[in-house]
């Protein structure tokens, strides 16, 4: 194997927007809405540990930007209270 180095990019979610609502989208969905950090694989050389001889080619887990994510709206509990009349004596 070369002795040159591998050179990976990662797109991180800085952390005043991770998992917080998303910008940019409509105010009435907002709170539906968090950026969410997302992922890929990349072919890269590796080594097992130890062993610095045998290097193979597998995948390594990469950050590759953020993304909005949208939740569907949860109904609230439209349960009615109802009230019963007792006996008025």
């Amino acid at each position: 194997m070369s002795d040159s180095p591998q050179i990976f990019y990662e797109l991180v979610c800085l952390p005043e927007v991770l998992n917080k609502p998303c910008r940019f989208t409509d105010p009435r969905v907002r709170n539906q809405t968090r950026c969410v950090q997302k992922h890929s694989y990349s072919y890269a050389m590796v080594h097992n540990e130890g062993d610095e001889h045998h290097p193979r080619l597998d995948y390594i887990h990469v950050r590759m930007g953020c993304a909005c994510e949208v939740s569907p709206k949860i109904p609230k509990n439209n349960k009615r209270r109802h009230h019963h009349k007792g006996n008025v004596g």
